[in-house]
């Protein structure tokens, strides 16, 4: 009787086991998803608060997602697989946005530092370029290459509770979400547009709020204002536009640097100044970079060659993309400056690194 149960409980544990089996999908790199999340353990202590930019760094033979910790002075890697990972995009240092590259698709997670597990949203066959999200997380827009039309791009927002997807728009040059995430500002052939989120799952019509050729929207901290570069006569300006009805204003006149195709910009969270790059050639990494401080209408020119310069998110320096000489060859690095200007410093050595495209830049 004694080995009768102690069978029968055998078996039921087998076949709870048998079960769990069932329900568990096999992913590649011995991953096992479960009720859509994945468990990854970090390999080494998290500390949001403590980091600054993600970066994407090919130093172990693959495309990885790495973080800089300031406190420690040093780059870890964040997510094992071997998959490539490409476009992380921190939000709030709760929660990490990205594309793997996998099986001939390109699929897009959100990573949970709390729990230490990731969600599957979407898988795309598209090649994505740019991804953003809005500071709450509750929606992100990414952007592919527009096969019509070259150098330009198709962007999609991907409500990320739904998963579902809706199109902004093709032809766009540059994207950004307001802070508050209720609206969406564009540049594209007629200008700069802006849409508005109407509900949880719906897109208003474009508006456009300034006609004829603009880069670069990004808002203000408020999300009623818009500032952008604008093109006149050959020459660049940084200009604004109201949202709430205002007339539209020039701020400063850009430095003329012959050869510019395209700009980025990144205001400060205080909204007191903006670092730009005027992108030279962004395959081999040449832009130059400068700071306007909006109060005072000045520009701060650094006089260095680099791309894709953003605040860091403790706002004590400038992070942008280089590309240097070594034995090796050239190699995409990462470095950091003072507001000032005067003093630099190398974030990476090993391997290329790649900062995430603000948006609007393609990878």
């Amino acid at each position: 009787m004694a080995k009768r149960i102690v069978f029968l409980v055998i078996a039921l544990i087998c076949l709870a086991g048998f079960i769990g089996w069932l329900q568990i999908k096999k992913l590649p790199a011995g991953i096992s998803e479960v009720r859509g999340k994945i468990a990854r353990p970090a390999p080494f202590e998290i500390v949001p608060s403590s980091w600054s930019e993600p970066f994407v760094s090919d130093r172990d033979g693959t495309r990885r997602i790495y973080f800089y910790d300031s406190a420690q002075n040093s780059a870890g890697a964040v997510l094992p697989g071997l998959a490539a990972q490409l476009l992380p995009v921190l939000i709030d240092n709760e929660s990490l946005l990205y594309f793997t590259q996998e099986s001939g698709f390109y699929k897009l997670w959100s990573y949970s530092f709390s729990e230490k597990s990731n969600t599957f949203l979407i898988a795309i066959s598209e090649r994505p370029v740019n991804l953003t999200a809005s500071t709450d997380g509750r929606l992100a827009v990414y952007s592919v290459v527009d096969p019509i039309q070259p150098g330009k791009q198709r962007s999609f927002i991907i409500y990320l509770d739904s998963r579902q997807i809706k199109e902004i728009g093709s032809g766009i040059s540059s994207l950004n979400i307001s802070p508050n995430g209720r609206r969406i500002a564009y540049a594209d052939k007629e200008g700069i547009s802006v849409r508005e989120l109407i509900r949880t799952d719906t897109l208003s019509e474009p508006f456009l709020i300034y006609s004829g050729e603009a880069l670069a929207p990004i808002f203000s901290a408020s999300s009623e204002e818009i500032i952008f570069v604008k093109k006149q006569d050959e020459n660049y300006y940084l200009a604004s536009g109201d949202l709430r009805g205002q007339a539209q204003k020039e701020i400063i006149a850009l430095p003329n640097i012959a050869g510019t195709i395209n700009w980025t910009l990144d205001l400060s969270d205080d909204g007191q100044s903006i670092v730009y790059t005027a992108m030279l050639d962004e395959e081999k990494f040449q832009g130059r970079i400068g700071q306007v401080t909006l109060d005072g209408g000045q520009i701060q020119e650094f006089g260095i060659i680099g791309i894709l310069a953003r605040w860091s998110s403790k706002e004590n320096d400038i992070w942008y993309n280089t590309l240097e000489l070594g034995p090796a060859g050239p190699r995409a690095q990462i470095w950091k400056m003072n507001k000032q200007g005067n003093y630099r410093e190398a974030i990476t050595r090993e391997g290329n690194n790649w900062l995430t495209p603000l948006p609007g830049a393609i990878e």
